[in-house]
């Protein structure tokens, strides 16, 4: 009996805490139903108050809109292309006044002055690298090639000619390259077919191999390469020219002037 009466009263208390527990639930969903309705209406309160923002600087447009009157897209293009040709008839009205006075020709003329004065600085400036540079490859030459026909023991021993002469004939024969060596062509400069002296590496010879090679294949080279035999009364020891062999003398000559022409440039 006394078992019994504790079960239905377990059996009651689950049914009252089960109970209130659902009361709490809709309580729970009551109080979030109030917060969200108040959400929204806060939320429908701040659009009014934007729309209400928005009518009222419509308004305040359409009021400036009515001082323009009826203007539509084309009337305002229409005087955008009147204020255009207005500006373009007082340009130049403006121009021809100033061509009236003379003073666009006088500005042109201003403007071409200091061009060309501009122009005259620039040529001087080239001018004088041009000539720096001239004196300066002349000094090289003179360095180089010049010492090398001064030093020759083949022009004094093997040749008549001094030495100052021998450069004359043959000192268009050789130029400097960039490592500063003295470099000999089988022709004189600006002649076709026109070529270095090499050895049978294919390197440049010497000064003293290339002037012995460059008098050999000279058409007088018998009478610039000294003789083995003693000159005798008659003989023209200058040259090495024989008697009745005078023409050849005009020829060497001939060849000194057009020699001493070329390095007098």
């Amino acid at each position: 009996m006394s078992e019994a009466t504790n079960g239905e009263e377990a059996g009651g208390a689950g049914v009252a805490d089960k109970g209130q527990e659902e009361q709490s639930q809709q309580d729970q969903q009551g109080q979030q139903d109030v917060e969200d309705v108040d959400s929204m209406k806060a939320r429908l309160a701040t659009l009014e108050q934007e729309n209400a923002s928005l009518l009222k600087d419509a308004m305040k447009k359409k009021e400036k809109l009515k001082a323009f009157g009826d203007v539509t897209p084309e009337k305002v293009q229409q005087l955008l292309a009147v204020e255009q040709e207005r500006l373009a008839r007082e340009q130049e009205e403006e121009t021809r006044r100033l061509e009236e006075k003379g003073q666009w020709d006088a500005l042109k003329s201003q403007m071409v002055e200091q061009h060309e004065t501009e122009l005259q600085g620039l040529r001087g400036q080239v001018e004088q690298a041009n000539n720096e540079k001239a004196a300066l490859h002349k000094q090289i030459i003179e360095l180089t090639v010049g010492q090398s026909f001064s030093n020759s023991s083949f022009l004094r021993e093997k040749t008549v000619l001094p030495a100052t002469k021998a450069r004359v004939l043959y000192g268009s024969h050789f130029e400097v390259n960039e490592q500063g060596q003295v470099i000999g062509y089988n022709k004189p400069a600006g002649c076709a077919d026109r070529a270095p002296l090499v050895d049978a590496q294919g390197e440049p010879v010497g000064f003293e191999d290339a002037i012995s090679r460059i008098i050999a294949a000279d058409t007088d080279a018998d009478h610039i390469l000294r003789s083995s035999q003693k000159a005798g009364a008659n003989s023209m020891t200058d040259f090495g020219i024989k008697p009745g062999q005078e023409s050849q003398a005009k020829t060497i000559e001939q060849k000194l002037s057009s020699g001493l022409a070329k390095l007098m440039k």
